[in-house]
């Protein structure tokens, strides 16, 4: 039996079986359209509870429980039809083209006083996944959101540090009075955030680090570890990304400084990337701009992280482009490999640029629209994020702020 959830898109189904064994939910549409997805009960018991999501609205599924890994048709049956989420929460996405990652997700710049975080179906455009994870938070370009490598929902809701897994449950829910800004990040079960402190009259940023009940491990401060000029003034650097490395090394976009850093596990700067050489930190790097066209440098760059194959890449904000680079951490070397259109001459605050599984990336600015690239110069896939009740997606100012990142959701 399944039964529905305060959550217009999931359900709860209880599988009795006649002897303990493991289980399985597969379920689909009902007119055979689309795939099938498989969620697996937990372990071996006599009575499981198994949860669905990534469910389309207002849509009828069949649901098949049956022992794990046994074949299509050899269990139990029966059918759901998922409802409308509210308004205030309701989106979809327009498509054009084809996905090569079969989600993204997103912060919902729908409804202003509310964290929402959601997810959209890149075939179909349908809006299949949502949760508010703080009724009186906010998401936007200090309030960062991450879809996580656990497949959980992460996010900085102005003065709560909130995770949710897809079946909507609460993993942390942990208050906050430190100034955590811009972003965070999942890695081996530890929470990194960035954090702005004001030393001396000048703000500095840095970033600490939880274990996976929200207990701090230890932080990284820039009054530490750089050497901050004494003329420095107001938000000297203004941190807006952190990435964590396989190795725990760390990549920091400085957006005043338009300069990237590797920081090692140990708290040491491995490396300093300012390509436009105005920045106070010096350059490491000699560039190699030949195969793109447009300005030989990136300024007030966001959404820095590494590729899986271990490249650079970054959303160069002053220039609407998404860049790839192949670095030499010994040579110090960067080759600039690929650029690719925003869709907009220049960005505002945050953006996206990350790579899919299948090695395609993803440029969008803040905001509804986003691109999807293989290796030409044309989008292979495009969307935009339309609000149910109305509310115009922006990029910027006070209110909803247009989906600040998206995420490809390969494997989910």
């Amino acid at each position: 039996t399944c039964a529905p959830t305060d959550n217009e898109l999931r359900f709860t189904c209880h599988v009795v079986l006649d002897a303990p064994a493991e289980v399985e939910l597969a379920f689909g549409r009902a007119d055979g359209t689309g795939s099938v997805r498989v969620h697996p009960g937990a372990g071996v018991a006599l009575e499981h509870d198994v949860g669905t999501w990534f469910m389309a609205p207002e849509t009828t599924y069949d649901i098949e429980a049956r022992l794990a890994g046994g074949a299509p048709g050899s269990g139990v049956t029966t059918q759901v039809t998922t409802g409308a989420p509210p308004s205030t929460v309701g989106a979809r996405i327009t498509v054009s083209g084809t996905s090569s990652t079969p989600y993204v997700g997103t912060s919902l710049p729908c409804t202003s006083g509310m964290a929402v975080a959601t997810v959209f179906d890149t075939a179909t455009g349908e809006q299949v996944w949502y949760q508010v994870m703080d009724a009186n938070g906010s998401f936007g370009g200090f309030n960062m959101i991450q879809f996580t490598e656990d497949h959980t929902v992460l996010g900085q809701t102005g003065d709560t540090i909130a995770e949710v897994s897809l079946a909507g449950d609460p993993l942390l829910d942990l208050p906050y009075t430190e100034d955590f800004h811009h972003d965070l990040f999942r890695r081996h079960g530890k929470t990194w955030i960035l954090f702005r402190e004001n030393v001396g009259g000048v703000q500095l940023d840095g970033f600490v680090v939880w274990d996976a009940q929200g207990e701090e491990l230890y932080r990284w401060r820039e009054a530490d570890a750089l050497v901050v000029p004494v003329d420095a003034r107001g938000d000297w650097s203004h941190a807006n990304t952190v990435f964590v490395d396989e190795d725990e090394s760390v990549i920091l976009s400085l957006y005043t400084q338009h300069t990237v850093l590797r920081v090692s596990p140990a708290g040491e700067v491995m490396w300093v990337m300012d390509s436009a050489g105005g920045g106070a930190l010096g350059n490491d790097y000699t560039f190699d701009w030949t195969r793109v066209d447009g300005a030989d440098l990136f300024t007030r760059q966001h959404a820095t992280t590494l590729r899986a194959d271990g490249r650079l890449q970054m959303l160069d904000n002053d220039r609407g482009r998404g860049l790839i680079l192949s670095l030499d951490e010994t040579a110090h070397t960067a080759v600039v490999e690929s650029s690719f259109s925003a869709g907009q001459s220049a960005c505002g605050p945050q953006g996206t640029t990350i790579d899919t599984a299948a090695g395609n990336t993803l440029v969008g600015c803040s905001g509804p629209a986003l691109r999807e690239y293989a290796t030409g110069p044309d989008p292979v896939f495009s969307s935009s994020l339309v609000c149910d009740n109305g509310t115009a997606p922006g990029g910027g100012g006070p209110g909803p702020t247009g989906s600040v990142r998206w995420y490809p959701l390969d494997g989910w």
